[in-house]
Order: C-alpha cells, then sequence, then structure tokens
C-alpha cells in the first residue's frame, strides 16, 4: 500500500478547472491539491503537456471567483472513459489561497468543526 502525502483534508467538490483552455472538473479539493476528472479525448491533448514540471490552472469558485495557481501532477490514473489526475498546488497568485480556503471551509462546515479549521490553518 502506497503512503498517502498529503496534508490537508479534501473535501467532494464538482468545480470548474481550465487547463490550457480545456475545461475539466474537480472531484475533490484541499488547500494542497485536488483531484480532476479529465475525459479521455481532452487527455489525450494535454497528455504531453502533463508531463512537465509545472502547469497553470484556473480554477472556478461560486460567485464568480476565481483561483489561479501552478501546479504539479502527482499521479496519472485511467478510470473507465476517464483520467483521474492527482494535482498538488505549488504556488498561488493573488489572493487565491485565501479563497480556497474559504470555498472548502464553506462547504465542509469547518467552522463548526475547530478540527478541520486546525488543519486548513496548518497548510
Amino acid at each position: 500500500m502506497s503512503e498517502d502525502k498529503r496534508v490537508a483534508a479534501r473535501v467532494p467538490a464538482t468545480l470548474r478547472a481550465e487547463i490550457m483552455g480545456f475545461a475539466l472538473t474537480t472531484t475533490n479539493v484541499s488547500t494542497t491539491g485536488m483531484q480532476l476528472s479529465c475525459p479521455n479525448v481532452i487527455y489525450d491533448f494535454l497528455s504531453k503537456e502533463l508531463d512537465s514540471s509545472e502547469l497553470g490552472i484556473t480554477l472556478n469558485l461560486p460567485e464568480n471567483q476565481v483561483v489561479r495557481f501552478t501546479c504539479e501532477v502527482a499521479y496519472v490514473s485511467e478510470w473507465s472513459d476517464e483520467y483521474l489526475l492527482g494535482i498538488h498546488i505549488k504556488e498561488f497568485e493573488g489572493d487565491g489561497s485565501r479563497l480556497l480556503e474559504d470555498y472548502i471551509r464553506s462547504v465542509s462546515g469547518a467552522a463548526a468543526n475547530p478540527s478541520t479549521d486546525d488543519v486548513l490553518r496548518s497548510t
């Protein structure tokens, strides 16, 4: 069994994420990474770029909030008619980190759960 290297709790979330103009969908997010669902046909176009050391992603949050960051692909798994991409966030642009933390807090009920708040603060 492989060791889980995540340092932040993930929450289920279906959000639009864009890589090189291609729209993908998140399956879960955290303050340090996410999993993206990528249809096979899009993966065929992106596969070479996913091998690069850094990618730029634009994540669309509710209420027209946009988070941009650079990341690296931690893993790629083929699953049925799609690929699942594990994304590790390297650096946020602007106040992206705060926006993502606020979103995670709002969907996870973290305000009522101090242990989740502690996880968010420690990342």
